[in-house]
C-alpha cells in the first residue's frame, strides 16, 4: 500500500467514495444486464467509427 504525504480533505474524501460508488454501479451493471452493455459497446463502436471517419472526411 502507498501513503501519500498529502492531506485529505473533505472535497477530496468525496471524490474517493464517488469513484468507489461507481466502481460498484458498474460492477453490478455488468453482471446484471451483459447483453444490454454488449449492445451499447456494438453502437459506441459504431458511432466513434462514424465520427472518426468524418473527422478525416472520409464518407462510405
Amino acid at each position: 500500500m502507498i501513503i501519500i504525504d498529502y492531506p485529505m480533505n473533505y472535497e477530496l474524501m468525496k471524490l474517493v467514495l464517488a469513484i468507489h460508488e461507481y466502481k460498484t454501479k458498474q460492477e453490478l451493471f455488468v453482471e446484471v444486464k451483459p447483453d444490454i452493455l454488449e449492445v451499447m459497446l456494438e453502437i459506441a463502436q459504431i458511432q466513434s467509427t462514424g465520427a472518426s471517419n468524418r473527422i478525416e472526411k472520409i464518407y462510405t
